[in-house]
């Protein structure tokens, strides 16, 4: 459901970083039907703890998780597709729960 892509650009200042040429990643979304968004997340920042722990800072992922489990998870090096599937079968209750209050729901 996505692709990634190599990028290079350089921040305006004021922002960290700025004037500096960086590397980074554009996220292209090809299939947003397909795409699980929140474990993608998960695996972004597995990899990111995995390959960059000393500059990324993981418990600032908190803030966006809201969820202090998964955070112990990708800090205990578990795999991020194992991580989703625990929070699959609560999933389901909501997804038929939201298809009822949807004004145009999924076809």
């Amino acid at each position: 459901g996505v692709r990634f892509y190599p990028v290079e650009f350089t921040p305006e200042k004021p922002y960290p970083y700025g004037g500096q040429q960086c590397g980074g990643v554009r996220i292209l979304v090809s299939a947003r039907n397909v795409l699980d968004a929140p474990e993608l997340g998960v695996e972004i920042a597995s990899a990111l703890h995995r390959f960059y722990s000393t500059q990324f800072d993981l418990q600032k992922m908190n803030v966006l998780l809201a969820n202090q489990q998964v955070l112990a998870q990708i800090s205990a090096g578990d795999d991020p597709e194992s991580i989703a599937e625990q929070w699959r079968p609560a999933l389901q209750p909501f997804l038929e729960q939201r298809q009822a209050a949807l004004l145009y729901p999924d076809r």
